[in-house]
């Protein structure tokens, strides 16, 4: 279980989701918005993806939000951007069910 107490969310993350749109032509294309910032706490965890690749877990650590839970159970891709790197959210719980945080696991993005 991971309990992080709000003291320890000492670094800025900004939360995007990714939005298609279509241009005049009927093309498609994907760019992502923000839609919140506020302070989180990141941790980094190793984690075996297959034999032979490892990568790095992060957990992110975020005051609960409704709506960032609405838009990962109906699908919508999210980002977690920090000060160095983005992050692709993979799975997100609630401590304990008691809708005062959210862990975002994630993976860092590369190009």
């Amino acid at each position: 279980m991971i309990l992080t107490s709000s003291g320890r969310r000492r670094d800025w993350v900004t939360l995007e989701e990714e939005i298609e749109t279509t241009d005049a032509l009927g093309g498609r294309s994907q760019t992502w918005s923000e839609y919140v910032t506020l302070r989180a706490a990141i941790e980094t965890k190793p984690a075996v993806v297959s034999e032979s690749q490892a990568t790095v877990l992060y957990l992110v650590t975020i005051p609960y939000r409704a709506d960032t839970v609405t838009k990962h159970f109906a699908g919508s891709q999210q980002h977690v951007v920090t000060a160095d790197k983005t992050l692709k959210v993979l799975e997100m719980v609630t401590p304990e069910e008691r809708k005062r945080e959210l862990v975002l696991y994630c993976a860092r993005v590369t190009a």
